[in-house]
């Protein structure tokens, strides 16, 4: 006879990671990507104007690749929580 087991439910270990599916982590990664290269071509006309503004455009830019990158690479909680951090900071300077 079988034996059929209830899965374990609400139970977390601290050692577990927040993985996304494949197709959640590509476009997450992929839009930080898009926005960061946007960030880093829009380097030299905001240069023009301020070299404070070019290099916060430089700056924007390469974190969010980096940050893309790394969502994609490693999968966890933390690379989530700083792209929100960062890209709702730029909306927010944006908007400002």
């Amino acid at each position: 006879m079988a034996t059929i087991h209830a899965p374990a439910q609400g139970i977390a270990r601290a050692e577990d990671h927040t993985e996304f599916a494949i197709s959640i982590r590509l476009l997450l990664a992929g839009l930080s990507a898009a926005a960061g290269a946007i960030h880093l071509v829009m380097v030299g006309s905001h240069a023009e104007a301020s070299a404070l503004d070019g290099l916060q455009f430089a700056a924007a830019g390469w974190l969010q690749l980096g940050l893309a990158f790394w969502l994609f690479a490693r999968p966890t909680r933390l690379p989530l929580v700083l792209n929100l951090v960062l890209n709702l900071g730029l909306i927010g300077a944006w908007a400002v």
